[in-house]
Parts: structure tokens; C-alpha cells; sequence
């Protein structure tokens, strides 16, 4: 029994397993071979023609042909195989035992007028062999085939000697499609039918294998490069060891999503400097990019003002403020374009600094600077900026200060150029004796009212006491055109 498995075994390991081979079509089995005496070369002309034998053809491992050496002094060197009609060939089977180092056989492929269509060798160290070969190429129209002896000092015994026509393979995956984002491909595609003998996927993606024995109907492919193209191969595998060939798909990822872009822009330039500020968007940003003229000078800013002073005074400047997003992406960015105006001289310091000493207040009066681009002015208590906006007037009153402290004022002139003078400064001293400060809330509407009926009860008297003096004044400047 353990001899019997054993033997078992041995054959197992000896029989070769390409099923796929198995399902196909022998052309020359039980046909008689015709035995060459010589077959040199591949020359028709050369052939020695001897007698026939299907010793190579009758699928018994027990009987063979014995094939002299290459050289052509006997009368067993080669044989030929004549097919039922011009055929396709894909691949050939043969089992054989070498009496000396290994197998050397050179085919040679002839269409049915007899012309050398291609020659290949075949060639196998081991001393015994048995299996399939694919032929380098398929060979079409093909009508005979020459096997010779290509070893020199070697001869063979073959047992069995096998050609097959070419079989196209089967169908694989259909219907391809794809969907994709800016990192990720999902393919759809339709499988073949498992009736068919369909096992599983090979999928390749740019050549390289991505996915073996896989066989769900759609694949997804994550980690992938933005706007980029891949190739994807799916080579279905059947049941018999076969394989389609590849059904392919050229997918692209999308660009990355962009983020928004600024808004609510604003900004104010002199003739050296650039203030501007911006609402940042509220998804998928990480920072901005600034450029100056194409050239990036912030890298990664993520406030909502810029301040650039470094500016040449009369100068084009092109300012981009781009968004960039978590994923990296960037958006077109938006554009400050403006050119700087001429510099100016600063404003001069102003001077007739007079300080009126308020109970609790302070009023600074001032002479108005003699420059013709003056824009306004800025006051200062003990250095804190009071105005909001430049002050066009040449006084300025603070109240609600402690009698009895000192406290300075400064003043200084603004230029349209943005350009401020030196500030002029002098001290004052609220007291008790000083001229308090009356705040009211009246507005110019609750004044015009107060006036029309203030007014209101009069106005009759009012209107007879300006008309006459008026109209004797009118009557006496028309006498005077009449008679001079």
C-alpha cells in the first residue's frame, strides 16, 4: 500500500498540470509522420524522405521515435508533420528522454507551397521532459512542420509530440467605466460569467500587478495623485489556468478642490506703504500665499491684514493674495493693483499752540498749516490718538479730565500723501476756576424746531417791521432809474 502511494505521488509530481492545455485540440494526433534522413538547415530541397510513423502521434508513452544526431548521415534525423489544411498554431507538447545532456530541436514552419515561413528551437536541459511550450509567435497558415535533430554527438527518443491551433482567448471584463476624485478612482465593469468558467481578476495598474485572485465588480483605488493619469489592466482568469486578454481603462483624477477666496477687500496705499484687510474663508483654508509682482513674499500668513511698507513711491505694484486650502489646493487669488503716488515732504510741525485751561477740559487751538495737500490733522492726550478720523478744524476739546493734573496735547498734520508731520505738544491743567465744558445732545433738527417756534408767536410783527423800511428802500432805488 505505501508503494502503491508512493508511485501515486511520483506521477503526481511528474505530470504536468496545465490544464488549460488539456482543453485543446491536437492536429496531427494518430496522423502518420514522415521520418527525414536529413532536414539541415530547413531546406525543402535538403529533406531526405524516408518512411512514416506515428510512434510520436499515438499518445503512448511506451512507444517513440529514435532521432540520430544533427548531422546528416543516417537515416533518422527528423520527422514531418503535414496538417488537414493551412492552420494557426499557438503552442506544441512533447515528451522525450536525451541520451546525453538535454534536448535540441529546431522546428521549421512551411505554408502549404512548401515556403520556410519561420523556424524556431526548441531546446530543454533535463534528460527526460514532458509538458507544453507556447511558440515564441503564433504562426499563421501553416501546413507542414519540419522537427529536426539540432544537437551534434546527441540523440533522443520521443515519445510524443503534440501541436495545437491557436486559440483565441476568452472574453473578459466589459463595460468599463470609472469615477473619480482628486485622490481616488472607483472602476465599475461587468465580470464574465462564472458559466463560463470564470475564477478570478489579475488587476495591474501602469503595469505593475495591483490586485491578484480579486473578484468583486468594482474596484477602488485610493492615494492617488491629483490630475494625473493612470492605466488600469483587468486579465480575467478562468477555471482551465487561461487568461483574457487585458480589457483596459485610462482614468484621470481630478484637480484638487479649491478653497474661496478672500472677501470683503479693502485697502489704502501711500506713496511707500500698503494697509489692507480681508475676510478669511471659514472652510478648508490653512493659510494665505502674498505675491508682489508675481514674487512670493508671504509664505504663510494667516491673518486678516496685510501691511507691506518696503514700496518705491511712483511705482506700478500688482499685489495677489492667494487662499490655501487643508488639502493643499490654492485658489486663483485676488488682486490689489494700484500705482503709488509721488513722495512728498512730511507736513510742517504745527505751530500758535494755545491751551485754554477748562474745568475739567482741555481746549487746543492751533494755526493752520500753510501746505496746500494738508488733509487733516491727528490729537493726542498724553500720547493715545482722541480722533477717530483726521480733523479738518484747527481746535480739538477733551473733557471728563481730573482738575488739578497735568496732562499733554500733541498735535500733527496729515498730507494726502499719508505723509505726518513732527507733533507740536504743549501741556495744560484742568482746574476749578476754568470755563467748564457744556455737552448737550441737541441736534441740528432739535435746533431748527426750538428756532420755528421760538419765532412762531412773532412772526407777524416781524414781517411788518422788516417790509416797510424794505419797501421804501425798493422804491427809492427804482426813482433813482427813472430820474436821475
Amino acid at each position: 500500500m505505501k508503494k502503491f502511494l508512493f508511485l501515486l505521488i511520483f506521477l503526481f509530481i511528474l505530470t504536468p498540470h496545465t490544464f488549460a492545455a488539456e482543453q485543446k485540440t491536437d492536429l496531427i494526433a494518430g496522423k502518420p509522420v514522415t521520418i527525414l534522413g536529413c532536414a539541415a538547415g530547413g531546406k525543402w530541397e535538403n529533406f531526405k524522405i524516408g518512411g512514416t510513423s506515428n510512434a510520436v502521434t499515438d499518445s503512448d508513452p511506451s512507444t517513440s521515435l529514435y532521432m540520430n544526431d544533427s548531422y546528416c548521415v543516417s537515416n533518422s534525423n527528423g520527422f514531418l508533420v503535414e496538417l488537414d489544411k493551412p492552420s494557426h498554431l499557438e503552442s506544441l507538447s512533447i515528451s522525450y528522454k536525451a541520451h546525453v545532456t538535454g534536448l535540441t530541436l529546431r522546428l521549421y514552419f512551411y505554408d502549404q507551397d512548401k515556403n520556410l515561413l519561420f523556424n524556431e528551437t526548441f531546446r530543454k536541459n533535463p534528460m527526460t521532459f514532458e509538458g507544453m511550450r507556447k511558440l515564441s509567435k503564433d504562426v499563421d497558415n501553416v501546413k507542414y512542420v519540419a522537427v529536426a535533430n539540432g544537437e551534434a554527438w546527441n540523440t533522443y527518443n520521443i515519445y510524443d509530440f503534440k501541436l495545437f491551433e491557436y486559440q483565441p482567448p476568452p472574453n473578459g471584463v466589459s463595460d468599463l467605466s470609472y469615477k473619480s476624485t482628486s485622490n481616488t478612482v472607483e472602476i465599475s465593469y461587468k465580470l464574465p460569467s462564472s458559466e463560463n468558467g470564470f475564477s478570478y481578476l489579475k488587476v495591474y495598474k501602469d503595469g505593475e500587478l495591483l490586485k491578484d485572485r480579486y473578484t468583486d465588480s468594482t474596484l477602488t483605488v485610493k492615494d492617488l495623485e491629483p490630475e494625473t493619469q493612470y492605466k488600469f489592466d483587468f486579465v480575467s482568469v478562468f477555471d482551465d489556468g487561461t487568461e483574457s486578454d487585458a480589457s483596459s481603462i485610462t482614468t484621470k483624477t481630478k484637480e484638487l478642490e479649491k478653497p474661496d477666496n478672500v472677501s470683503d477687500l479693502d485697502y489704502d496705499f501711500t506713496s511707500t506703504s500698503l494697509k489692507a484687510s480681508y475676510k478669511l474663508p471659514t472652510e478648508n483654508f490653512s493659510h494665505l500665499e502674498v505675491y508682489k509682482n508675481n514674487t512670493l513674499i508671504k509664505g504663510n500668513l494667516q491673518d486678516n491684514k496685510l501691511d507691506v511698507s518696503d514700496l518705491l513711491p511712483n511705482t506700478k505694484y500688482d499685489f495677489k493674495i492667494v487662499t490655501v486650502g487643508a488639502n493643499g489646493a490654492k485658489s486663483d487669488g485676488v488682486h490689489i493693483q494700484f500705482e503709488t503716488p509721488e513722495q512728498h515732504d512730511p507736513p510742517s510741525k504745527p505751530t500758535g499752540l494755545y491751551m485754554d485751561n477748562g474745568n475739567g477740559a482741555l481746549t487746543l487751538s492751533w494755526n493752520r498749516n500753510p501746505e496746500r495737500d494738508i488733509e487733516g490733522y491727528n490729537v493726542y492726550l498724553d500720547g493715545k490718538k482722541l480722533n477717530s478720523g483726521l480733523i479738518s478744524n484747527t481746535f480739538y476739546t477733551v473733557g471728563h479730565l481730573k482738575n488739578g493734573s497735568k496732562y499733554q496735547m500733541s498735535v500733527e498734520a496729515v498730507n494726502t500723501s499719508k505723509l505726518v508731520s513732527d507733533k507740536a505738544d504743549t501741556m495744560g491743567y484742568p482746574n476749578v476756576k476754568g470755563m467748564p465744558l457744556i455737552e448737550n445732545d441737541y441736534s441740528l433738527v432739535d435746533v431748527t424746531n426750538g428756532v420755528s417756534v421760538w419765532f412762531g408767536s412773532i412772526w407777524l410783527i416781524l414781517a411788518f417791521a422788516v417790509s416797510i423800511p424794505l419797501a421804501f428802500y425798493i422804491s427809492h432805488r427804482v426813482k433813482a432809474l427813472f430820474f436821475p
